[in-house]
């Protein structure tokens, strides 16, 4: 376990490798309702709530002025492929 990944709460993790999978995917970022079916969390405030934190640790960064705006930075990416599953 990283440094970065002690400071990330099971659903921040589920969040993130969420973002990476959709993105991988679809080609686009997932909306809010995509997350909290995606990530198993129990309402879009408790999603919201959650990408902000990893906002703050510059895992992700979102778009200006655009719809699906998520996007993870290269250490939410790199982050997000240390954690996925084999």
């Amino acid at each position: 376990m990283t440094t970065q990944t002690a400071k990330l709460t099971t659903k921040q993790i589920r969040l993130l490798l969420a973002i990476a999978g959709f993105w991988e995917e679809q080609g686009y970022s997932p909306s809010y309702p995509d997350l909290v079916m995606l990530a198993d969390i129990s309402s879009q405030s408790i999603v919201a709530s959650n990408l902000r934190a990893l906002s703050r640790q510059r895992l992700l960064t979102y778009a200006f002025r655009t719809a699906r705006s998520i996007v993870l930075t290269e250490d939410g990416k790199a982050l997000a492929k240390e954690l996925a599953p084999a």
